[in-house]
């Protein structure tokens, strides 16, 4: 969420190739979570890229083997997918905050992070509500990304919240059990998304 709001902070401003950089940062969202997966399995073996740079300095390591390093591995490929989805719903936002605010504060002598803070970041109230929520749900819907970077492993190190569910259904064919615990997660989420939304509705934007 912070990556994608600083991004869009950036790609908002006026700098050459703007578009390419938003193309850039959003195509990752474009891979489905499986090639993702799978791509990034390539990347970090034991004779993936990453390693071959690693290795003349003996720095050379099995990430997506060990149990470690495979669960802050997989954070990784979430954020590098996460930031550009949240980036494209930030500049949607920051295009709807009238420049007379930012005009008013410039004579009001607010600097660039006062005008962030008073201005830009409590006009994006609505926005940091949808990025928030999607966010947390995103993280407990993890799925294809982890079974194909690690099918769960190594040591069960990123056997997430679906992953679980999905190897009680379809590998322990227990499907009572998978669905008691989908509907669970459901109400995890519920709840979390009712309450983030009262949060919501009771604050206020302050100029």
């Amino acid at each position: 969420i912070v990556g994608g709001f600083l991004v869009a902070l950036a790609l908002d401003s006026r700098i050459r190739g703007k578009k390419v950089f938003r193309a850039a940062y959003f195509l990752p969202v474009m891979l489905s979570a499986a090639a993702s997966g799978v791509i990034w399995r390539w990347v970090l073996s034991e004779n993936g890229v990453i390693n071959e740079f690693l290795r003349p300095l003996g720095l050379a390591y099995g990430w997506a083997n060990s149990p470690d390093t495979a669960l802050g591995a997989l954070m990784m490929i979430g954020l590098w997918g996460g930031i550009g989805f949240n980036m494209i719903l930030y500049l949607a936002g920051l295009q709807n905050i009238p420049d007379e605010l930012y005009e008013a504060a410039r004579i009001d002598g607010a600097d660039g992070l006062e005008r962030i803070r008073h201005v830009t970041w409590p006009n994006l109230r609505n926005t940091h509500f949808f990025v928030t929520v999607l966010a947390i749900i995103g993280t407990f819907q993890v799925f294809g990304i982890a079974l194909a970077f690690a099918e769960g492993g190594p040591a069960r190190a990123t056997t997430t919240v679906v992953v679980l569910i999905y190897e009680t259904a379809f590998v322990q064919s227990s499907f009572g059990r998978a669905t008691a615990m989908a509907f669970f997660l459901f109400a995890v989420v519920f709840v979390f998304s009712y309450y983030r939304y009262q949060i919501e509705q009771q604050e206020e934007v302050a100029y």
